[in-house]
């Protein structure tokens, strides 16, 4: 992953700087970010899914998928498309989906799981 498709607050996997694989997605905080910086941590993507969609807090809609803004969220052989003033955007991970709604909305997507 590189350092400019991050943002602090995105749900990240890591693995720290004493090798312990963190088991449970990680918000991305200024800590985490200079160890990844340094090349003392290893950060992977959180694949995004069904599972991590509804988590997000979004519904499943009349049977076509995730209704985003007024756009659907398309899958597509595993893969999710969001429509961009006529251009699909390719969405794999919950950080790229968080960054989109940053974009959009100017607020942060959180785990409703992690709120309650």
């Amino acid at each position: 992953m590189k350092a400019s498709e991050l943002r602090i607050g995105n749900l990240i996997k890591g693995k720290s700087p004493e090798k312990k694989v963190y088991e449970e997605p990680v918000e991305l905080n200024e800590y985490y970010f200079l160890l990844f910086l340094n090349n003392m941590m290893d950060v992977e993507p959180i694949p995004l899914t069904e599972e991590w969609l509804l988590k997000l807090g979004f519904k499943f809609t009349n049977g076509y998928g995730f209704k985003i803004f007024g756009n659907w969220l398309q899958k597509e052989d595993d893969v999710y498309f969001y429509n961009v003033n006529g251009n699909f955007v390719e969405i794999n991970y919950v950080h790229q989906l968080q960054n989109l709604y940053f974009a959009l909305t100017g607020q942060e997507l959180t785990s409703k799981q992690q709120e309650q």
